[in-house]
């Protein structure tokens, strides 16, 4: 169980995580965690998320199936955050699952970190070789591969 240790009664928090799909019960205590802190008067709230688990969950593969990342955007729409930051999403609508016009959340950004990474790579790295975990991930990794000069790329 997640506890504040501090007042934070007028201060201006930023809450930093990841969100893997492999354990709901614990994205549904830091949404918890996060309902608190509001409670406890910070001013603002950010939420900076580095990882959304659910973003290949976007569309229903059978009918009746629930669309898991808009059950996740709406629970962080309104558990009181400000501000949200997303880094690199499997998709980019996923950003206008969360709602922003209903509840205290101002604004999401989806943020492209991919080419500050290619650029260092570029400068600082060398590749035998670019490995991806699927099919789908290929097409993404030999543009990367063509970028920072690498011949070889394979998936498992």
């Amino acid at each position: 169980r997640q506890r504040r240790n501090a007042d934070i009664r007028g201060s201006d928090l930023f809450f930093l995580n990841s969100l893997h799909s492999h354990n709901g019960q614990r994205t549904i205590e830091e949404t918890e965690f996060l309902v608190s802190t509001c409670r406890g008067s910070a001013e603002k709230i950010t939420g900076i998320f580095s990882f959304l688990g659910y973003c290949k969950s976007d569309h229903p593969k059978v009918h009746g199936e629930s669309v898991s990342i808009k059950t996740i955007a709406n629970r962080l729409s309104f558990c009181g955050l400000d501000h949200i930051m997303l880094f690199d999403l499997h998709k980019s609508q996923i950003a206008y699952y969360f709602t922003t016009h209903l509840g205290p959340l101002k604004g999401v950004d989806h943020i492209y970190l991919m080419r500050q990474l290619i650029e260092f790579a570029q400068k600082e790295l060398d590749f035998e070789c670019i490995a991806g975990l699927d099919d789908g991930s290929y097409k993404r990794n030999a543009l990367i591969a063509r970028y920072v000069g690498c011949k070889n790329v394979v998936f498992v």
